[in-house]
């Protein structure tokens, strides 16, 4: 009755219903919303947590309550005598992870997969390697926000400066108030931010920022980050990002010192908190030829990246077909076919 194949690209959780047959949804809990449409313009209602459905439709789901609680959606038809017919289970978010390209590195030339089911990656040169960071975390069940740094911009202060890049349906601005909506709303307690080149320079700034707002707890969430080469931001003349971020729990720093400077990263200042840092050049066997344009690129670089990431935030996992991650802002609109 409900689609179980899905994609995780978008915005929030979306999901087909059955096609033609006159039923009943329910929901276990009234913080499961439902929507006509993944902007969340349109809600759809709900009457002591049932609605009646006569159609085929996509509905997108987003969830506004406790973490603790995993919802249920149930479906029924009105001919059917005994319980539902199908029911999904939602496992809210409880982290967001931003991933933030490097100049001029457009987040919409996304990974391929060819006829044979293989995925075609920054190697192939079909896009870039925080396009395949991105496609992994998501694939792990991450709530990833992928976003093009601002080129040439900056962002001092995210509250004046809308930094959305032509084509980008997402600025920096955006995802840092994602970020505070989920911390205060959805109890999201795990913040990740993975930055390459310029992209690096708005991590320091995104949690610089981050760092700024009084959740009136300082426990309330977690702070990985991490550098790919960082630049900083903002600098009419490019220059190494060094800095640590501010109110990072672990905090990741890799480059190469084979590009001429100042295209390249650089040994952070402050090497005495939690976090791993490495100059791929001389440190590692296949990072001897790195250089700025190819080091977010690299496979071993990757795997560090989902390494540390994965060992700070672990996630619950299952191999129930019917769950599907629900949050504000992944969205998983699935295929023409209903099962």
């Amino acid at each position: 009755m409900f689609t179980k194949t899905f994609f995780k690209n978008y915005a929030i959780a979306g999901f087909q219903g059955c096609p033609g047959i006159a039923g009943t949804l329910t929901r276990s809990d009234s913080s499961l919303h439902l929507y006509w449409d993944k902007y969340k313009i349109n809600e759809f209602d709900f009457s002591n947590n049932e609605a009646t459905i006569s159609f085929n439709c996509t509905l997108w789901a987003e969830w506004r309550g406790d973490v603790a609680t995993n919802p249920t959606l149930s479906v029924r038809s009105n001919s059917s005598a005994a319980g539902p017919d199908d029911t999904i289970t939602f496992h809210p978010f409880d982290n967001i992870v931003v991933v933030i390209s490097g100049e001029k590195q457009d987040p919409f030339k996304p990974i391929t997969i060819n006829d044979s089911g293989e995925v075609n990656g920054p190697l192939d040169g079909d896009c870039y390697g925080l396009s395949q960071i991105s496609y992994d975390l998501l694939q792990m069940g991450y709530d990833v926000h992928y976003v093009e740094e601002p080129d040439g911009v900056g962002y001092a202060d995210l509250s004046t400066t809308d930094n959305t890049e032509p084509g980008s349906t997402e600025s920096l601005e955006s995802v840092l108030n994602e970020i505070v909506d989920g911390i205060n709303n959805r109890s999201v307690t795990k913040i990740g931010m993975i930055g390459y080149s310029h992209g690096g320079g708005s991590v320091y700034d995104l949690a610089k920022d981050l760092s700024d707002i009084d959740f009136g707890d300082t426990d309330k969430y977690k702070l990985f980050t991490a550098y790919i080469d960082a630049v900083e931001q903002a600098r009419v003349t490019s220059m190494a990002e060094t800095r640590r971020p501010i109110g990072s729990d672990y905090h990741l720093n890799l480059y190469e010192n084979n590009q001429i400077s100042p295209t390249e990263g650089g040994p952070g200042e402050d090497t005495t908190q939690s976090g791993f840092e490495r100059n791929v050049t001389l440190e590692e066997d296949w990072g001897t030829d790195l250089v700025h344009g190819t080091i977010d690129n690299s496979p071993e670089v990757e795997a560090r990246v989902l390494k540390e990431i994965t060992a700070l935030f672990p996630l619950d996992t299952t191999s129930d077909e019917d769950i599907i991650l629900a949050g504000v802002s992944t969205v998983i609109p699935l295929g023409d076919d209903v099962a």
